[in-house]
């Protein structure tokens, strides 16, 4: 990278649910068991 370091990449997930307990963290929907799932990993606080 030209001028310093480059910006870290943004670290995306994506799986399939392991059950049918899981929703969407962003609209609270939830995620049927064994759906594909998208997630942008944010580091824990």
């Amino acid at each position: 990278a030209v001028g310093g370091m480059a910006p870290p990449p943004k670290a995306w997930k994506a799986d399939y649910a392991k059950s049918g307990r899981c929703a969407c963290k962003s609209c609270k929907s939830p995620i049927g068991k064994d759906a594909l799932r998208l997630g942008r990993m944010v580091q824990a606080t």
